[in-house]
């Protein structure tokens, strides 16, 4: 995993996708991953029990977790960022405006974990989770410079209160359906999923978000710009951008509020895909 996190990482910024050494991490992360296979099939007392990859009750709940990690680490990134740039926030407002995010989260993983442990029932509560997830991700992706900030921090909840109500669920549907031999794996195992996802989602949005906001900048500010002027000046520095003067500003501002609807619009795109494994989970116990 540790070569394919590095891939993520260095290709598109340090080397090309397509160069030699990045194709020679992505090689080594499939050749070791395949090596581990092997000797976990082989060990007596395996790290990870593959078998329990094939039972029904396992997989959906665990790809769920996995391709929802993939893209909701970005979110805690996206937002300060997109409040500093674009709605011209501080560093401190921009830091406050993930407190509903976090609010949410604790609020619904304390709510719906007493629910679901007297129904025993977890698909509800994460499909639930995921699209109160989608619809938060929906709205942001309208947001503007001129979107007013508790208009802001209701979107921000939304998303905390769909993600409170992922994990905690995930885990209990695998500790319920596997022996007692096996729940500390249950535990971990999506814990240890997710980050490997939310570390490659990451580098992998914060690539595309990269990618497009260069491309809008080359379509909307570069004819703006006079002679000497680079567009790495609006890329790398916030300060840069509030002191432009119009219309110079207005269109740098656009160009990042498109590239940042277009990535919450493919991180709908991602959770959608969790919320269909997500509908597969069953609620099964094991006395």
């Amino acid at each position: 995993m540790g070569s394919l996190v590095l891939y993520t990482s260095w290709a598109g910024s340090s080397w090309g996708f397509g160069s030699p050494p990045a194709l020679g991490l992505l090689a080594m992360s499939g050749l070791l991953a395949i090596g581990f296979s092997v000797q976990e099939r082989r060990a007596s007392e395996p790290i990870i029990e593959l078998s329990l990859l094939r039972m029904r009750a396992i997989w959906p709940p665990l790809l769920t977790t996995c391709v929802f990690g993939f893209g909701n680490l970005s979110i805690a990134i996206l937002l300060p960022l997109f409040t500093i740039v674009v709605s011209g926030s501080s560093a401190i407002e921009a830091g406050l405006g993930l407190m509903p995010l976090t609010f949410g989260l604790f609020a619904s993983a304390l709510v719906v974990g007493r629910l679901a442990a007297a129904t025993q029932r977890y698909r509800r509560y994460v499909v639930r989770g995921l699209v109160l997830y989608i619809i938060g991700l929906a709205l942001l992706s309208t947001m503007g410079p001129e979107t007013p900030r508790l208009v802001f921090w209701f979107y921000s909840l939304l998303l905390g209160l769909g993600s409170g109500t992922i994990s905690p669920m995930v885990i209990a549907s695998l500790q319920n359906a596997v022996h007692e031999r096996y729940l500390g794996l249950a535990s971990s195992l999506p814990g240890f999923s997710r980050a490997v996802a939310q570390t490659i989602g990451t580098s992998i949005l914060g690539a595309f978000l990269g990618l497009r906001i260069v491309q809008h900048l080359e379509t909307l500010a570069t004819p703006l710009m006079a002679a000497g002027e680079s567009l790495d000046q609006f890329i790398k520095s916030p300060d840069a951008i509030r002191a432009l003067a119009e219309p110079l500003q207005s269109a740098v501002v656009e160009s990042y509020r498109m590239a940042f609807s277009e990535t919450f619009s493919v991180m709908i795109g991602i959770m959608a895909l969790s919320l269909c494994a997500a509908c597969f989970i069953r609620d099964t116990r094991i006395e």
